[in-house]
């Protein structure tokens, strides 16, 4: 429906969400774009307080090259989601599953 009334979007998100998602394949120029991804990199300001986004990356994508990349992206292993989890929670030393 969206391709047939012409409609194209944008994505906002920050490059370690982008980066997480599955190879999505691209394509040259708006003019060929269905999905425009705004990818920006958050950096922490200076005085500690608050992050200054980055200009963004600007990627061009079709809709049937996202729905295939997200439908056929390969999910993390267990271990390489608990060892991220046990990276990120100091406080968790094991896990008995």
């Amino acid at each position: 429906m969206l391709r047939r009334w012409d409609k194209r979007f944008f994505v906002v998100v920050d490059d370690p969400f982008f980066t997480a998602l599955p190879r999505i394949r691209r394509v040259e120029g708006k003019e060929n774009s269905e999905i425009t991804w705004l990818v920006y990199q958050l950096n922490r300001n200076e005085s500690g307080v608050g992050y200054a986004m980055s200009d963004p990356k600007v990627i061009f994508t079709l809709w049937d090259d996202v729905l295939t990349a997200l439908r056929e992206g390969e999910a993390p292993q267990q271990s390489e989601v608990l060892a991220e989890v046990a990276a990120r929670i100091p406080q968790l030393r094991s896990f008995d599953i």
